[in-house]
């Protein structure tokens, strides 16, 4: 009677389509069964444990992981070590890779014992001791501080500001071209002789003697770095 019968009513009114619902959650909760049962083959993990159980046992990675490293049991194969591997396109056959291995593990196992005889040249030293002796006369030499005239302590305040060394350089470049007779920047005539006394000025402060110590002192530094690897 009342809200009772109301509520009844609408209970038996949706009552098949929850009787539907939950049979279509129940088939795919089969579905997912499958997926998450280890033991099928539409389950991610049951390819994982194909895959661990090749790469275990005896003429298997592990057992060869261990003889290159010379271990006393056969290397451990965890959940992740297939992700080693799983990235590689090898261009020959299984069977044509265990002959290449076989062949390199004979001359890993004589190189080890010491019995073959080596026949790469052992890289001499003398190239090693110049570069050094070079790099050292670089830090040994001194360079001359330049005397400034008013103008070439103008540029030189330029330089101490952020960017400065590329300003003058570009400025360099600009009165070093064939424009040169038109400032740029204050748009006025500018004579020859002003621009090429300028540029002077601006390769004083720049100084090319200490750029190209630097240059030197790199590029000897890049060969003893060589050296060393």
């Amino acid at each position: 009677m009342g809200a009772v019968k109301e509520v009844d009513d609408k209970i038996k009114k949706i009552q098949p389509t929850y009787e539907k619902s939950l049979a279509k959650a129940q088939a795919q909760q089969e579905v997912l069964d499958k997926y998450l049962d280890s033991c099928n083959n539409l389950c991610p993990e049951y390819y994982i444990n194909e895959m661990q159980k090749v790469l275990k046992g005896e003429n298997s990675w592990a057992s060869r992981d261990a003889s290159i490293h010379e271990k006393k049991t056969n290397s451990q194969v965890r959940r992740d070590t297939y992700t080693q591997f799983i990235g590689l396109h090898p261009t020959k056959s299984r069977d044509e890779l265990i002959v290449v291995y076989d062949a390199t593990m004979k001359k890993l196992e004589t190189t080890k014992s010491g019995s073959k005889r080596i026949e790469t040249a052992v890289p001499t030293l003398k190239t090693f001791a110049d570069t050094e002796n070079d790099i050292v006369n670089l830090l040994k030499e001194k360079i001359e501080k330049p005397v400034l005239s008013e103008r070439e302590k103008s540029l030189f305040h330029i330089l101490q500001d952020n960017n400065g060394n590329q300003r003058l350089t570009n400025i360099k470049t600009y009165f070093t071209g064939p424009q040169k007779t038109t400032c740029p920047f204050c748009f006025q005539d500018v004579d020859e002789k002003y621009a090429d006394d300028l540029v002077q000025s601006i390769e004083k402060i720049l100084s090319k003697k200490v750029e190209e110590h630097g240059e030197a002192f790199k590029r000897r530094s890049g060969l003893l770095r060589k050296s060393n690897v």
